[in-house]
């Protein structure tokens, strides 16, 4: 069999976001309409523009499902008579550290023998939804995400061994633009751009050849996604972005603990 000279490359890795991940380089201004951690002393919850979210359920990620163990649930093959909820399993965070950590995943990369992931969100991509309605908050929350990320895993570091994609929104295309280039600094060879309607009405715009949506190529000719060359053009297509809805007297919605609600 005639050798490839490479490794298999896995474009579908995820990480599991700490805390911190939205927080730690958050402008203090957006502290109440971005992101926050509360808990009550038993759970800790996820409050995203001062209510309670639960697009991921338990945001610690500890504990964790087993991966593989739902596979015949989500096959439909489910044996006959076995309760589906009897196949789930789950394991403490803390015996996976390659969820959280670079070198420790890449070690399993190594086991695996994996040349390079493609590396993607999995807390963070219902932030934009629920921020949705304060463009400032996403775009402020979003940037601060990045600065993380690169932090913690690096959008593309000398070993090229992980190439983590940072968000893109599109809510403010102006700042949007910014972002581009700010990840485009620091190396970023793709970006995410949720695959929704973003509020200045217009479908996510990925590309040089038509809309699309979803991960997109941030090679140096093409200057992450086409989206520096349409600086105009989505500006234009702005109308309504400035309609923001103000939610700082907003109480947090669900028991999250006397410091929650301002």
């Amino acid at each position: 069999m005639t050798s490839l000279g490479y490794k298999p490359i896995d474009v579908d890795n995820h990480y599991y976001e700490p805390l911190d991940a939205f927080t730690r380089h958050l402008d203090k201004k957006f502290k109440h309409r971005g992101v926050q951690m509360l808990t009550d002393g038993r759970h800790t919850y996820a409050v995203i523009g001062e209510r309670v979210n639960h697009f991921i359920p338990n945001p610690t990620f500890d504990p964790i499902i087993v991966p593989g163990c739902l596979d015949l649930l989500f096959r439909g093959e489910v044996p006959e008579g076995v309760d589906p909820a009897s196949l789930m399993k789950v394991e403490r965070l803390a015996d996976h550290p390659e969820y959280q950590n670079r070198d420790a995943r890449i070690a399993v990369m190594d086991s695996q023998g994996i040349e390079t992931v493609f590396m993607l969100p999995t807390f963070a991509c219902g932030v934009e939804e629920a921020l949705k309605h304060d463009i400032e908050a996403t775009m402020a929350s979003v940037h601060a995400f990045n600065l993380w990320l690169d932090e913690d895993w690096g959008f593309d570091r000398p070993d090229h061994r992980i190439i983590a994609a940072p968000i893109i929104s599109l809510a403010d295309p102006e700042k949007a633009v910014d972002e581009v280039e700010f990840v485009l600094a620091r190396g970023a060879k793709l970006v995410l751009v949720r695959p929704a309607r973003c509020r200045c009405g217009q479908t996510a715009v990925v590309g040089r050849s038509g809309p699309r949506s979803g991960v997109g190529p941030a090679g140096r000719g093409g200057r992450a996604s086409g989206l520096s060359s349409q600086r105009q053009r989505l500006s234009a297509d702005r109308r309504d972005v400035g309609r923001q809805v103000d939610l700082r007297g907003v109480r947090c919605q669900g028991p999250v603990g006397r410091g929650a609600a301002r």
